[in-house]
C-alpha cells in the first residue's frame, strides 16, 4: 500500500471518528424544549403582601400569579383549570384572615400563560406585629403540577406613615460591630419626609433619611451629604456621610417605628469598601 493511499485511509477514518464523537455530544448536550411537558406552578414560591391597616377601609384583594411553563414555553391551545387549597400548616385561616375572592380555582385562558388567583384580605383580623403565613398549594390541574406547587404569602398590615411618631429615643443593634447603645430621631425642619438620627454609628454623628411616602414601599435613602449631616470628621479625607447602598436595602415599620438600616461610608475622595448593618427599636 502506497503512503498517499494510507494517508486518505488515516484521514478518512479520523473524520469518521469525530462525526461520531459529534452526534454523541449533541445527543447529551442539545435539549429540545419543544419535547418537554407543559407544567403548572405559582410565579413566586414566597412573597410579601403589604396593605395599609387604619385606612378606613376593612378588606384589600391581592393576586397570586399561577403560570404555564415548559414545552415552547408558549401559551396553551385550549383552557387550563387550576385547583389550591390551604395547606393545613398556614397561620392565615380561610374565613378569618382572608377569603378566595373569586373562588379556589383559576382558569388560564387558552392563548395565555397565567392567571391571578385573587384573595380578599380582612385587614380588620390582621396584627401589624405579628403578620400571618398564607401557604396555598395546587392540588389539581389540566396539566401536571410542577415542585413549585406551594406558595407562601406573608399577610402583612403597614399603618398610615405619622412622620412625627417617629420623633424620640431608640435602642441601636450594631449587626457588624456586635454592640447596643442610644440615638435619637428628630425631624428635619426644612426637608419634608426627613428625619435626622444623632449617633446611629456610635460617634455622635448626624445622618439624614429620606422615607418613602408609601407604607407598602418603606424605603429609606440617605441624604446625609445634600443637607450638611456628617456621622465624623475624618482625620485625612475630612466630612464623612452615610449614603445609599441600594433602593431597598433600608427599610421601616410604619406601626412601631422600627427601622433597618444600611449604608456605605463615603467622602469627598470616593466611598468606602465597607458596608454597616443596624436595627433600631424606639424606646
Amino acid at each position: 500500500m502506497n503512503k498517499m493511499k494510507l494517508r486518505y485511509l488515516k484521514y478518512s477514518f479520523a473524520l469518521t471518528v469525530l462525526f461520531i464523537l459529534q452526534g454523541c455530544l449533541l445527543d447529551d448536550y442539545v435539549t429540545d424544549y419543544g419535547n418537554t411537558p407543559k407544567l403548572v406552578q405559582f410565579v413566586t414560591p414566597s412573597n410579601t403582601a403589604n396593605f395599609i391597616q387604619g385606612d378606613g377601609t376593612s378588606s384589600t384583594e391581592y393576586a397570586i400569579p399561577i403560570t404555564i411553563i415548559g414545552g415552547d414555553n408558549g401559551p396553551m391551545d385550549s383552557d387550563v383549570t387550576v385547583s389550591v387549597e390551604v395547606a393545613s400548616d398556614s397561620e392565615a385561616k380561610e374565613g378569618t384572615d382572608f377569603t378566595f375572592t373569586e373562588g379556589k380555582s383559576v382558569v388560564i385562558n387558552a392563548g395565555e400563560i397565567s392567571a391571578p388567583l385573587m384573595i380578599t384580605i380582612n385587614k380588620d383580623a390582621a396584627d401589624p406585629l405579628d403578620a400571618k403565613s398564607l401557604i396555598l398549594e395546587i392540588v389539581s390541574s389540566d396539566v401536571t403540577i410542577s415542585e413549585t406547587d406551594q406558595s407562601v404569602i406573608n399577610l402583612q398590615a403597614v399603618c398610615p406613615i405619622d412622620m412625627e411618631s417617629f420623633v424620640g429615643e431608640y435602642t441601636v443593634t450594631d449587626h457588624i460591630a456586635g454592640t447596643s447603645y442610644l440615638a435619637t430621631i428628630e425631624l428635619d425642619p426644612t426637608t419634608p419626609n426627613t428625619l435626622v438620627i444623632t449617633n446611629v454609628w456610635n460617634r455622635a454623628g448626624k445622618a439624614s433619611l429620606l422615607l418613602s411616602d408609601d407604607p407598602v414601599e418603606p424605603f429609606i435613602t440617605y441624604n446625609s451629604m445634600d443637607l450638611g449631616y456628617v456621622l465624623f470628621v475624618h482625620a485625612t479625607y475630612g466630612d464623612a456621610w452615610a449614603t445609599t447602598l441600594t433602593d431597598d436595602a433600608s427599610t421601616f415599620n410604619s406601626c412601631d417605628n422600627s427601622m433597618h438600616l444600611e449604608f456605605r461610608l463615603c467622602v469627598g475622595a470616593g466611598c468606602f469598601g465597607n458596608e454597616f448593618d443596624f436595627d433600631l427599636v424606639k424606646n
